[in-house]
């Protein structure tokens, strides 16, 4: 059994990033940790339908590593691992290279 998003959904699993400390070692507390979250996208919806037929093109795939905004999305839990459920006009940006 799978999960498939439906129209322009995606599902991705939160990148864990030790940023507890900056580049000097300072320690910071949680509320100091507002920077978007990286992710990596684990499944992609079909696109969302055109009123005259057909569907849009998704513009992140299976794979990409993204950027979200801290609190984005529907979490979920699937196969006992959290992810999130997000529209794709969440996603801030992709992360290349």
């Amino acid at each position: 059994m799978n999960v498939r998003p439906l129209f322009d959904n995606v599902i991705v699993t939160k990148l864990e990033l030790d940023d507890s400390k900056t580049a000097g070692g300072l320690i910071l507390p949680d509320s100091a940790k507002e920077t978007p979250d990286q992710a990596i996208v684990v499944a992609v919806g079909p696109g969302r339908k055109k009123p005259e037929g057909g569907r849009e093109d998704m513009d992140v795939e299976v794979g990409d590593k993204i950027f979200l905004p801290p609190f984005a999305g529907q979490p979920i839990e699937w196969r006992m691992e959290p992810m999130r459920i997000v529209g794709q006009e969440d996603i801030l940006a992709v992360i290349d290279g």
